[in-house]
C-alpha cells in the first residue's frame, strides 16, 4: 500500500494537465508502475521461464495473434493473454502517443485488429457508438455520458453493456477469438 501512496505523491508532482490527460489516468499509470516495482524489487513476484519465453516471443513478433504465439511456444491462449499485461504500463484509452496524434486503438500492432475493431464499432447504432467512443476512447464517466446525453447515469451502463454486447458478437460472427 505504501508503494501505491509513493505512486500517488510522485503523480500528483508531475501531472501537467495541459498534456490532455485525466488526472486518473495519469496517476494509475504511476500507483501501478510504483507498485509493480516495489513488488520487482522486494522479489515477491518471480516470473518463470515460460513467462520470459511468451514476453520474448511477443516483443519480437507483435503483429501476431495470441494463437499463433500460443502454438509456436506450446503454450495456452490464455497464458499468452496474461503476458500481454507484463509489456507495458497502463495506458487510457485517451492517451496519445510522441506525435501527440496517435490514439490507443493506432498502437495496437496487428493492423487486422484495429480493422476488426473499427468494423465492429461501424456496426452499432449511432447512439451505442457514441457511447462506446465516449466511454472508451474520451475517457468520460458513466455519469458524464448521461449528461452529455440527456439521459440517467442507468440507461447509459444498460446501453454501453449492449453496445459492448453486440461489437463482441460481432466480433465472434466475424471469426475474431475475443
Amino acid at each position: 500500500m505504501q508503494a501505491g501512496l509513493m505512486g500517488l505523491h510522485k503523480a500528483a508532482l508531475n501531472y501537467d494537465p495541459d498534456l490532455g490527460v485525466k488526472f486518473t489516468t495519469f496517476a494509475v499509470y504511476h500507483v501501478v508502475g510504483a507498485i509493480k516495482a516495489e513488488l520487482r524489487e522486494n522479489r515477491l513476484i518471480r516470473m518463470n521461464r515460460k513467462l520470459f519465453r511468451i514476453l520474448a516471443a511477443l516483443r519480437a513478433d507483435p503483429a501476431a495473434s495470441p494463437d499463433a504465439i500460443a502454438v509456436r511456444l506450446d503454450v495456452s491462449r490464455e497464458e499468452v493473454i496474461i503476458a500481454y499485461s507484463y509489456l507495458d504500463g497502463v495506458f487510457s484509452l485517451n492517451q496519445t502517443g510522441a506525435d501527440r496524434e496517435r490514439e490507443l486503438l493506432d498502437a495496437i500492432p496487428a493492423p487486422e485488429r484495429r480493422a476488426w475493431l473499427e468494423e465492429a464499432l461501424s456496426s452499432l447504432p449511432a447512439f451505442d457508438r457514441e457511447i462506446i467512443i465516449l466511454r472508451y476512447f474520451k475517457n468520460c464517466t458513466q455519469a458524464e455520458v448521461a449528461r452529455l446525453k440527456n439521459e440517467s447515469q442507468s440507461s447509459i451502463s444498460r446501453a454501453e453493456a449492449r453496445a459492448l454486447a453486440k461489437m463482441r458478437a460481432y466480433l465472434l460472427a466475424s471469426g475474431v477469438q475475443v
